[in-house]
């Protein structure tokens, strides 16, 4: 089975969209209703920008706001990149990681870079404390 190639923003996009069609047609009806007939064309968009900026800033906060409850990697780390994360939260460069282990740096690289993106995390003190919240490290 493929991926879809749909990108991930697109759906939000749309829909963000369909409530901005969604706002104006309401603003036209309320238009040619006797509430809003002394409304001015600026105030109508001065306030559908008003609606759309809070509503661009909760979204916003609401994609950016961390995570509290990490959960648990799809894929469990091997032995190896349990050995090489145990190393690095006692502070081990990547250099010794690699004298440690007997591998090349790059090698080293490579299991990070797959921790992190087995913890859904960016850096290696993420990768830390995502792995002792999950109780994967002591």
């Amino acid at each position: 089975m493929t991926k879809s190639t749909k990108p991930k923003w697109l759906l939000p996009v749309l829909g963000y969209g369909a409530l901005a069609g969604l706002v104006l047609i309401c603003f036209m009806v309320l238009r040619y209703s006797t509430v809003a007939l002394s409304w001015e064309a600026e105030l109508y968009a001065g306030t559908a920008g008003l609606i759309f900026l809070v509503l661009g800033l909760w979204l916003g906060y609401r994609r950016q706001r961390p995570n509290r409850k990490p959960s648990a990697p799809k894929d469990p780390l091997s032995p190896r990149e349990m050995d090489i994360l145990e190393a690095v939260s006692q502070g081990a460069s990547n250099r010794e990681v690699a004298d440690t282990f007997h591998i090349s740096l790059s090698t080293v690289k490579t299991h990070l870079s797959n921790i992190y993106a087995k913890l859904g995390v960016k850096r290696r003190t993420q990768a830390i404390s995502t792995a002792k919240a999950l109780k994967i490290l002591s």
